[in-house]
């Protein structure tokens, strides 16, 4: 209860005594204790400061209006609180709704957020899908890139073929030319143009057949190179713009694209004109070696039998006249009569030696397979009394096998080893080192046809100046008188005749004091006569 202050004077104690007696009277009055409070109250708060001493009937109506002030004051006071109260009320409620709708918002919002989440996640994994998709963008762009570059490669190194091959078309002397599977012509080259005496636009889009001077066998040609995929070697006659033909050698083969199908033809041909004329030459040459070779037969007969006579009678009267008018004829007469004989006895030497060089080819025997080393130890064994003569020693190697005619052979080693030992020097025993090798195309490979040998004979004998490395292989040719060294002059040659007969040749390196190495080359296998045909 808020306290009324007064002054502390002997009046106001009195003042409040009075108080004090009034405030017990309204209480004996049966008033309320609040009521009481609250005329003290209003009566400090109207400022009365002296409380009358006249009796309840003066006061009371002071009192009472004191109390209709309270009152309306109480009222408005609780008005004003009801209304603070409806107030605060309606207030809460708007905040009650708004809190709801707050709570409302909220769970939207958390829906809103979980959605949100949602999408995020789905965002962030065609973030993460798109990212792939870019790595694969740009790798397959990558890959287009080095594709493209590959196809520009490509492409230039197709241009490059396709004018290579057009160049080395138009470079060939031979005729070449594309048709498609009816026989029109689709590209030809320049050689086609010179020997037709057509230009290409002319002859793009004729037929083939139409080139040559019989059509029909043309035709046939074609028909059979598209039947055949392959075709070698066909006659025909090209009718050229000139009226000139020619005769040509026709090679065909098909073209096909890349599932195998047939597109055209590629036609070579060749002009054979300068071939026939040098295989008419060749005949005739052929022909004219024909008639020598008879000839030279038949003067092997004349020789074997024709002069051999005359001169086995020379030496038979010789030998008589010896016998019986030796002695009588005195030192000069039997002079005569040896040089007689030495000279008949040459002369039967160079005669059997000319016989066996017209038989290198008039008895030549057929090329059969034949081992070297074994040949060469028959030539040993054949020359085992002139080894042990000169002391010498005749060292074989490896030695090849060729398809040969075997006794040339023999008389070929035989010849050169013969003269090995012959040439031997004075000071140092002979010592012939004979082997051979094969010259082969690929290391290690089989033989074939055109693979060649070399055969080598050695010597440490007296040797030569290589300016005679020629001469030596001439008829009767000799560096040596005939006092120093025995024959004829005429092995060599025979030796030079066989190495040409089996399509080889031979040569001689050698140095004077230091020996002489023989080399001769030949052919592994021989070509047959019919393949030359």
């Amino acid at each position: 209860m808020r306290k009324i202050k007064t002054q502390r004077s002997a009046k106001g104690y009195r003042d409040l005594n009075a108080n004090y007696k009034t405030t017990r009277f309204v209480t004996n009055r049966r008033l309320p204790p609040r009521t009481a409070e609250h005329i003290w109250h209003a009566h400090a708060l109207k400022g009365i400061r002296e409380i009358p001493r006249a009796g309840w009937a003066t006061w009371e109506p002071a009192v009472a209006a004191a109390l209709r002030d309270l009152e309306i004051q109480r009222y408005s006071k609780a008005n004003r609180y009801y209304s603070a109260i409806e107030r605060n009320q309606a207030l809460l409620e708007a905040i009650r709704v708004r809190s709801e709708a707050l709570q409302v918002t909220a769970r939207e919002l958390e829906e809103a957020n979980e959605k949100l989440g949602l999408t995020n996640q789905e965002i962030e994994s065609a973030n993460k899908e798109l990212g792939l998709a870019n790595r694969e963008l740009e790798l397959t762009n990558k890959e287009l890139e080095t594709a493209n570059r590959e196809l520009a490669a490509t492409t230039q190194r197709l241009e490059y073929t396709s004018n290579y091959l057009q160049t080395m078309m138009d470079s060939m002397l031979d005729i070449l030319a594309t048709t498609d599977v009816t026989g029109v012509i689709t590209d030809v080259n320049r050689s086609t143009e010179r020997l037709t005496g057509h230009s290409r636009g002319a002859l793009i889009g004729r037929p083939f057949q139409g080139l040559f001077t019989d059509v029909e066998a043309a035709q046939a040609v074609v028909e059979k190179a598209l039947a055949e995929k392959n075709i070698a070697d066909y006659r025909l006659f090209l009718a050229a713009r000139d009226g000139q033909v020619l005769p040509v050698n026709c090679n065909a083969t098909v073209l096909q694209d890349l599932e195998g199908r047939t597109t055209g033809v590629l036609f070579a041909l060749r002009d054979i004109t300068e071939r026939l004329r040098v295989e008419e030459a060749l005949t005739r040459q052929a022909l004219e070696l024909k008639r020598s070779n008879d000839e030279l037969e038949q003067f092997a007969y004349v020789a074997s039998h024709d002069l051999q006579e005359p001169l086995r009678k020379v030496m038979a009267f010789g030998d008589r006249l010896k016998t019986k008018w030796g002695e009588g004829s005195g030192e000069e007469g039997g002079d005569y009569l040896e040089r007689m004989q030495e000279a008949a006895k040459r002369m039967q030497v160079l005669i059997n030696d000319l016989l066996s060089l017209s038989r290198v080819t008039t008895r030549a025997q057929p090329f059969t397979q034949v081992d070297l080393g074994q040949v060469a130890q028959t030539v040993i064994s054949d020359l085992e009394v002139q080894i042990e003569q000169t002391g010498g020693r005749v060292e074989v190697g490896e030695m090849p096998t060729l398809e040969a005619d075997e006794t040339q052979m023999r008389q070929l080693l035989q010849n050169l080893t013969h003269n090995a030992l012959k040439f031997h020097r004075e000071d140092a025993p002979p010592v012939v080192k004979v082997y051979g090798r094969v010259l082969r195309g690929r290391r290690g490979g089989p033989p074939s046809a055109g693979e060649r040998c070399q055969i080598f004979v050695e010597d440490n004998g007296i040797g030569f100046e290589e300016r005679y490395a020629d001469r030596i292989f001439g008829v009767f040719q000799r560096l040596h008188g005939r006092s120093d060294y025995g024959g004829t002059g005429i092995g060599l040659p025979i030796c030079r005749k066989i190495a040409e007969r089996h399509g080889g040749s031979i040569v001689a390196r050698s140095e004077p004091g230091k020996g002489t190495r023989f080399i001769i080359t030949l052919p592994v296998s021989q070509v047959k006569e019919e393949a030359i045909l």
